[in-house]
């Protein structure tokens, strides 16, 4: 079956084709705050890649918070778009989730951690020793200091863009390790792994009722710059 993955939960946004489970193609594009001009762009581009048609896609997955107000609209939007013309499963993957899948079989527990702006971070703590992520705690929108009196009691692993943003305060605490630069972002490519999985137990959302994943109410102003 082949699947279309879809992420625009950061700036940094991606596409990805599955095969079972074979990875066809992979785009990635920096929009900032335009998604919307290069999402479709680069889903173009993955199928002319994979020498597929986008009829021959059962399920697309996308990224469904949290992360950019505005980039998790128009992800979840052209997914739900796609879906509904072409007859297709929708498949909703979180985006903490993702960024765990990054560092499968890792041997520590892995912090995934979203900057969340206003000096907070989005955070999930994750059991990767298997392969697929196993959720510990969270998701949790928070202060980084708290997350960590509450959740970490020993070594572990921070990724994500929250990681890099708070580099300072991860350096005072004794085993909190950071994973390697090109780790700390989602990856569509991860989205199309865990979303065939999803898909294959049934994991498939109404496309009515499925909405973005926040963890805070957005606020006008926060809408506006795209947060």
């Amino acid at each position: 079956m082949l699947l279309l993955a879809l992420d625009t939960a950061t700036p940094a946004g991606s596409v990805a084709l599955l095969e079972d489970e074979r990875l066809l193609a992979a785009r990635y594009f920096d929009a900032g705050l335009h998604h919307s001009e290069c999402l479709f762009v680069e889903m173009a581009s993955a199928f002319k890649a994979a020498g597929r048609e986008p009829a021959a896609v059962e399920a697309v997955a996308v990224t469904i918070g949290p992360g950019s107000f505005t980039g998790l609209r128009i992800g979840l939007s052209a997914a739900k778009g796609f879906c509904l013309a072409l007859d297709a499963a929708l498949v909703p993957v979180p985006t903490l989730e993702v960024l765990a899948a990054r560092l499968p079989f890792s041997r520590l527990p892995v912090l995934a951690l979203l900057d969340a702006r206003r000096g907070e971070v989005y955070a999930g703590l994750y059991d990767t020793a298997g392969g697929p992520p196993q959720r510990l705690q969270g998701p949790r929108a928070d202060e980084l200091p708290a997350i960590f009196a509450d959740w970490v009691s020993g070594p572990v692993v921070c990724t994500g863009d929250g990681a890099s943003a708070h580099a300072d305060v991860l350096s005072q605490w004794p085993g909190a390790a950071m994973a390697p630069p090109h780790c700390r972002r989602p990856d569509a490519a991860a989205v199309a792994w865990l979303g065939l999985r999803r898909f294959q137990a049934g994991q498939v959302a109404d496309l009515e009722a499925m909405e973005p994943e926040y963890l805070r109410t957005p606020s006008y102003r926060r809408i506006d710059a795209g947060l």
